[in-house]
């Protein structure tokens, strides 16, 4: 299970590495009323990352029909 967006990349590479399905566990954003943008649920988040880019849908749509497709193979 990964957190989309930016979670679905390191889920498929941890799915692909021990042969399993990826999903995705949807969850809403905590916001905060005078900062659209802003989550409050967060906690310690991009620090520790070479590249913290935002991951685009497009590529959360290409990892997920990847590791279908890997999935359904394997069975």
């Amino acid at each position: 299970m990964a957190l989309p967006r930016g979670g679905v990349p390191i889920g498929f590479e941890v799915a692909h590495a021990l042969g399993a399905p990826l999903d995705v566990f949807v969850v809403r954003t905590l916001g905060l009323p005078w900062h659209d943008k802003l989550a409050m649920g967060a906690i310690v988040v991009g620090l520790w990352y070479a590249d913290f880019s935002q991951t685009t849908d497009e590529e959360v749509h290409d990892l997920l029909e990847r590791a279908r497709g890997a999935s359904h193979a394997a069975v």
